[in-house]
């Protein structure tokens, strides 16, 4: 039997872009700490900063709440935290799912009916449907096209604007050059 751990064989983790471009690996496990924490979730950033390796081992609780105080200020970090919280809710998939399952197997719980609504809902999404259809047509009376042309008439008068002149008609042949 061999010596080495189930884990080496695992492949290495691949990074998103802003992970990459952290400084160094203690930043990388920085944000990864962030979202392996205590359930608690007071003193969050100073615990992944003691995990990461951050502090020396007589750093006091306030040097360290100091460290991870700083870190959380930087924009890389932030940068990396918010690509990873999509993978960080992927993975929580399964055990949603477990939870919610044991949910909706207890009926005396008392979000047991909406814990079915949201799975109800998810799956069988109510469907809303609205067709607004709005017609007009307006067609003017040759009343109406004559009142225009006089009131333009009217206008450019007023103005002293030249009246546009007659359209003439243009006479000619047409000869077919195609090929």
């Amino acid at each position: 039997m061999s010596t080495a751990s189930k884990t080496d064989d695992l492949p290495a983790p691949t990074y998103g872009p802003r992970m990459a471009a952290l400084d160094n690996d203690r930043h990388r496990r920085f944000v990864l700490y962030l979202f392996q924490g205590p359930d608690h979730g007071k003193g969050l950033s100073t615990w992944a900063a003691k995990m990461a390796g951050f502090g020396t081992g007589k750093s006091t609780d306030k040097v360290m709440t100091a460290i991870a105080w700083r870190l959380m200020q930087n924009d890389k970090i932030l940068a990396a935290i918010a690509e990873e919280m999509p993978k960080q809710v992927r993975a929580l998939g399964p055990e949603a799912v477990a939870a919610n399952r044991r949910l909706i197997r207890d009926p005396k719980h008392r979000d047991h009916a909406r814990s079915i609504a949201m799975v109800l809902d998810r799956e069988i999404p109510a469907r809303t449907a609205l067709d607004v259809r709005i017609e007009h047509t307006h067609r003017a009376s040759p009343e109406q096209i004559a009142g225009v042309y006089a009131r333009i008439a009217e206008l450019t008068a007023h103005l002293g604007v030249p009246p546009a002149p007659e359209p003439q008609l243009i006479e000619g042949h047409v000869k077919d050059t195609a090929l």
